[in-house]
């Protein structure tokens, strides 16, 4: 409104100045002066508040996303007009306040405009996001989007679970067997198909439970699809062995716990076999599938072994009695890759754990926190050029480039739920100036750059002490930028910092950054400033 008074003033002054301004000509010549003093509806049509619309976008191709999918993370922005302008005065923009759930309650707010973050939608439905905009006049504009949330196969919370189990999975030929499926659920809604594999056999139910008579010796997997109201589904296995041999003959079987298992976890094997006709005196196990088995326990019939490469392992045992008659008995260990994370970031599956969102693979120090932050890095002028280093065949180097700039981020809560309480070094390391020497490496592949840099952080408080850090930078043409950073040492405070984290960035005009990802954070003994910063101002 000030603008406007302010232009209008000089429009009414310029006029008087020039002379002739009340006359038909001067309106008739439609000029700017024109348009501000004869026509005030023009003036009058203006919005009341700033102008924004919402905007909502796949991370990785940067594509405009019409209905989102359950817990699908999507980059939530607000295109404002005056957030980066130059022809607006820095700050312009006083507020955003974000209506993620439509509650009328706006439960994130940005000092500034054009905010980002990411965020993704836990239930399918009908979904209205509203944005309200206020400037540093107290003008307010507020915006609302509708839309749908689809179902998401990939998401626990709507894809179902299969759990098939036989009665007897080592049966004899004119057996009849029993198979479950009642373990079997929809987190969402209902389980509306069953269905049966076995060998070449396909049954479709609506109950949990068939009964089936072998007719023939086999061995193979029985497969079990369920499908639920919103046509999604998905698949359990159980292996079984038909016999035809006499009543003396041992009957393989074995169990397996836990099953599936995390990467490093120990699993028990324990053999159930049974010989109706004597004593099983030799077990022997094959734990990656080729057909050898490595290892003989005798009478022993408990073993245990661990995996460290995630991946699923078909297991055999072999048992053979003091007759000389053998059986095996077949099962499958799935292992999970190993994950660090806390709730509401991983969701319990079983015995094993799902992150959601995860970049560290190494498992945090005891008594550490990890939490997400968000940041925005402004690079300053480019303080030396660097030297350029020996070409390689597929790639160029340029060392010792020295750069500055300001970093503004904090550490974020969940959604709807406050932030979490940080140290002050960690605090005071996420609002700093910074200095660094970087080497940028071009790759001749797709244009690929790396960077690594080491970097020197001067919090606006000096109590806060100075942070080291060591970045490495990754970033392709179309894809999403990805980055790493630790703290090697500091001063003050800062001195027993331990942090480090990973995230994605994404690169804005005049040389801002905008950076999303996790840290995590702990205490431990004070290490010195290390020599690679001492010379970074």
């Amino acid at each position: 409104m000030r603008r406007r008074l302010l232009l209008s003033v000089a429009a009414v002054l310029a006029a008087l100045a020039l002379g002739g301004c009340n006359t038909a000509e001067f309106c008739e010549e439609r000029s700017l002066l024109g348009f501000l003093f004869c026509d005030p509806a023009l003036v009058e049509a203006e919005p009341p508040g700033p102008d924004t619309s919402i905007d909502r976008r796949n991370p990785r191709d940067g594509t405009f996303v019409t209905d989102p999918k359950v817990d699908q993370e999507l980059l939530w922005g607000a295109r404002t007009v005056g957030a980066s302008d130059p022809l607006y005065p820095a700050g312009y923009i006083a507020r955003e306040e974000w209506d993620m759930d439509g509650d009328g309650q706006y439960e994130r707010t940005y000092p500034y405009g054009g905010s980002t973050f990411m965020y993704a939608f836990t239930q399918k439905g009908e979904h209205r996001v509203r944005l309200r905009v206020t400037d540093r006049e107290g003008n307010v504009t507020e915006e609302s989007t509708r839309f749908t949330v689809l179902v998401n196969q990939d998401s626990p919370r709507n894809r179902p679970v299969a759990a098939l189990a036989m009665s007897n999975q080592n049966p004899r030929v004119g057996e009849t067997v029993t198979l479950y499926a009642t373990g079997s659920s929809d987190p969402d809604g209902r389980i509306v198909d069953y269905e049966w594999h076995l060998w070449s056999d396909i049954f479709h139910t609506t109950e949990p439970t068939l009964t089936y008579t072998f007719q023939e010796p086999r061995e193979n997997n029985a497969l079990l699809k369920v499908t639920d109201d919103d046509g999604l589904y998905d698949e359990d296995t159980v292996p079984y062995r038909v016999g035809n041999e006499g009543e003396n003959v041992p009957l393989a079987s074995m169990s397996v716990e836990p099953n599936p298992v995390q990467a490093g976890d120990p699993v028990l094997f324990k053999s159930t076999s049974s010989d109706p006709g004597g004593r099983i005196v030799k077990h022997e196990w094959d734990f990656n599938g080729d057909g050898v088995y490595e290892l003989d326990t005798g009478e022993t019939s408990t073993v245990q072994r661990s995996w460290e490469v995630p991946g699923t392992y078909p297991v055999r045992l072999r048992v053979t009695d003091n007759d000389g008659w053998w059986d095996d008995a077949f099962e499958q260990l799935v292992v999970h890759e190993r994950q660090h994370c806390e709730p509401p970031m991983c969701e319990g599956v079983g015995g094993a754990l799902r992150a959601t969102f995860s970049p560290f693979r190494r498992p945090a120090p005891a008594g550490a926190a990890s939490n997400r932050f968000f940041a925005r890095l402004a690079v300053g002028q480019v303080a030396t050029r660097g030297t350029r280093s020996r070409r390689a065949r597929r790639s160029r180097t340029l060392r010792g480039v020295g750069a500055a700039g300001n970093l503004r981020g904090s550490i974020v809560g969940p959604p709807g739920q406050p932030a979490p309480a940080v140290p002050k070094a960690l605090a005071g390391f996420l609002r700093s100036k910074w200095s660094g020497k970087l080497d940028l490496t071009a790759l001749a592949s797709g244009h690929r750059h790396r960077a690594t840099a080491v970097v020197l952080a001067k919090p606006r408080r000096k109590s806060a002490g100075r942070v080291c850090v060591r970045v490495r930078l990754d970033a392709s043409p179309g894809k999403p930028g990805r980055g790493s950073f630790q703290v090697l040492g500091g001063t003050g405070p800062a001195a027993r910092l331990r942090a480090k984290g990973r995230f994605g960035f994404e690169l804005r005009p005049k040389g801002n950054v905008v950076l999303a990802g996790t840290i995590t954070s702990d205490k431990g003994r004070a290490r010195p400033l290390p020599r690679a910063c001492r010379s970074l101002r």
